[in-house]
């Protein structure tokens, strides 16, 4: 695992669940991996819905050996974003996983940030544009995962007071960008290619059209924050500093024999054109 993640992370060590506790409590972090057969399942569980409990805003993602679909429930009860299964060796799958529950955590906490203005479809709606930023998804995907044809989510989404799916979709990608830029610290050119933008100056032009901002200017003054900030002001709502800290320690944690991670793109190279 320290092979698959050190590439794109810095890991800290930590080999107890009271060891993690007070890193957790002296730093901000992203995301932790944990070892939910550790030193039995059901204290790992437990331990597990405590973490939850008092961080809500972690991404925690389980290492585990399961056996059976129910154990997948099971942890999904318990709030993970993600399970990381014993027998995964790829280091590119567990790089993949990893990422995917980091997004799904951003993706949930601007909802929370949106909800009480754009209500729960509006808000689920962002999450998921969010969520799947990095993805090769079309307007009917979104519209079936909204539960609506795609005619109806156009409707749903003005009601709510937000633009068409193709826009939301690339506020989506934006505010995945903002992260990328702000926590990550990647380049432009490494975040293009992340987004799958064919050239770094096609992620720039639609950074400045539609939020007036360069990607430094991004970089500088907190990412998602100041993305975030910038796309929904146009439709009266900005988030919530207390909801997404506009400057955070950038880190991220590995439990198994567990660490915290220092979040950082991994060199991809330039985008293709």
């Amino acid at each position: 695992m320290s092979t698959a993640l050190g590439g794109s992370h810095d890991l800290i060590v930590r080999s107890s669940w009271r060891a993690l506790d007070e890193t957790l409590t002296r730093e901000s972090i992203d995301g932790c991996v944990v070892d939910a057969d550790h030193p039995n399942r059901a204290d790992a569980h437990s331990e597990v819905e405590a973490l939850r409990k008092k961080y809500p805003r972690l991404a925690i993602i389980a290492y585990a050996d399961i056996t059976g679909e129910l154990e997948f429930y099971d942890l999904g009860e318990l709030g993970v974003d993600g399970v990381l299964l014993a027998d995964q060796h790829s280091a590119a799958d567990i790089r993949a996983l990893v990422d995917r529950a980091l997004a799904a955590n951003t993706a949930e906490r601007v909802a929370t940030a949106l909800e009480a203005r754009f209500g729960e479809l509006g808000s689920r709606a962002v999450s998921w544009t969010v969520e799947h930023a990095t993805s090769e998804t079309s307007s009917e995907q979104f519209a079936a995962a909204m539960g609506r044809t795609p005619r109806g989510l156009v409707s749903a989404l003005h009601r709510s007071g937000l633009p068409a799916p193709k826009t939301l979709q690339l506020w989506g990608r934006l505010l995945r960008a903002g992260e990328y830029l702000g926590r990550d610290h990647c380049t432009v050119e490494e975040t293009a290619f992340l987004l799958g933008y064919s050239t770094a100056s096609s992620l720039a032009r639609a950074m400045k059209k539609n939020t007036g901002l360069t990607a430094s200017e991004v970089a500088e003054r907190g990412g998602l924050v100041c993305v975030h900030a910038a796309l929904f002001s146009r439709v009266g709502h900005t988030i919530k500093g207390h909801t997404i800290k506009k400057k955070r320690v950038l880190k991220s944690l590995l439990v198994l024999l567990a660490g915290a991670v220092q979040i950082g793109c991994a060199s991809v190279g330039g985008a293709g054109s």
